[in-house]
């Protein structure tokens, strides 16, 4: 947890990375000792956030928290292309966790407050070049507090832009605090971050 101080608030800034499901290939007899530590590593990380943000509260600041979680569990947030029906989750034990620890400690997923039922993916799955479904895996959640202290998640911008970016194989996720206070710096901000971009959202019916 990294922490700084914006117009007097303290803030709580963490970046998560939930490895993926892939177990690394082993001899048979070493297999069940493979299962054991990455199940480990699973516990070891829910246990990070947990102190991370036990840490932050006890320091009265507001947490922002950015997680590549690799998972994707609810319907909107996977689905296939072009007919944007879900498709099978793929039951990553490691990113449903960070999902699963971070709505425990009542962080608030900021795309679902700002965008409820609008699918916009981060990570496209491709067969022979084209894109087959799209999974919503890079997410920022917030403190309810600092989504107050902004005067309300209106006053929160988050874009998923529509193209991968860089050598990024995933799609470029922003969110922007866009207080009153912080308006024109805001707008300059978003305008910069948007630039050669177009943003990418699905209403589901």
């Amino acid at each position: 947890m990294v922490f700084t101080v914006i117009n007097g608030m303290p803030i709580g800034m963490l970046c998560i990375y939930g490895l993926t499901n892939t177990i690394p290939s082993v001899d048979k007899k070493d297999a069940a000792q493979a299962l054991l530590d990455y199940t480990a590593a699973k516990d070891h990380l829910a246990a990070s956030i947990k102190d991370a943000v036990k840490e932050a509260r006890a320091r009265c600041a507001e947490i922002i928290v950015y997680t590549d979680c690799n998972d994707a569990m609810d319907d909107e947030d996977r689905y296939l292309v072009p007919s944007m029906e879900p498709c099978p989750q793929t039951q990553n034990l490691h990113g449903a966790r960070v999902i699963q620890v971070l709505e425990e400690l009542a962080l608030i997923d900021v795309w679902k407050l700002k965008y409820p039922g609008v699918k916009a993916g981060t990570f496209d799955k491709e067969v022979g070049g084209k894109v087959v479904s799209s999974h919503r895996i890079d997410r920022f959640y917030m403190s309810g507090g600092l989504i107050k202290a902004c005067g309300g998640i209106s006053n929160v911008e988050m874009q998923v832009a529509t193209s991968k970016m860089g050598l990024s194989d995933h799609h470029r996720v922003i969110a922007l605090l866009l207080p009153p206070a912080w308006a024109d710096v805001g707008k300059r901000s978003l305008a910069h971050f948007s630039r050669g971009s177009k943003t990418r959202r699905w209403r589901l019916d």
